[in-house]
């Protein structure tokens, strides 16, 4: 929960949040693989999902928590998508631009 509520907060779209695979919405091929190789590069494993797997240009990031992640990861992994939001373009969040 405090994953997808920080991520929500960061004006990312999150899909999922019932299990424990969270997908957070990029958009593009490209500024996913880029998204994916960021995170990893910061320490984290989150799988860049792309074209045929999901849509044409509604590429996610592929987070999977479980009780063996430490809260100081989450809020890590939280610190890295902050960065990350400044280094690429998300897709625009059209459950918040729904909703306005």
């Amino acid at each position: 929960k405090h994953l997808v509520k920080g991520l929500q907060q960061m004006g990312l779209e999150v899909l999922g949040g019932q299990t424990p695979i969270v997908s957070v919405v990029v958009g593009h091929e490209e500024e996913t693989l880029k998204a994916g190789h960021f995170l990893f590069e910061k320490g984290y494993y989150v799988q860049s999902v792309i074209f045929p797997a999901v849509p044409y240009h509604a590429g996610v990031l592929r987070i999977q928590v479980n009780s063996n992640h430490r809260p100081e990861s989450i809020q890590g992994l939280l610190e890295a998508f902050k960065a990350l939001k400044q280094q690429i373009a998300f897709q625009e969040n059209q459950t918040a631009r729904k909703a306005a």
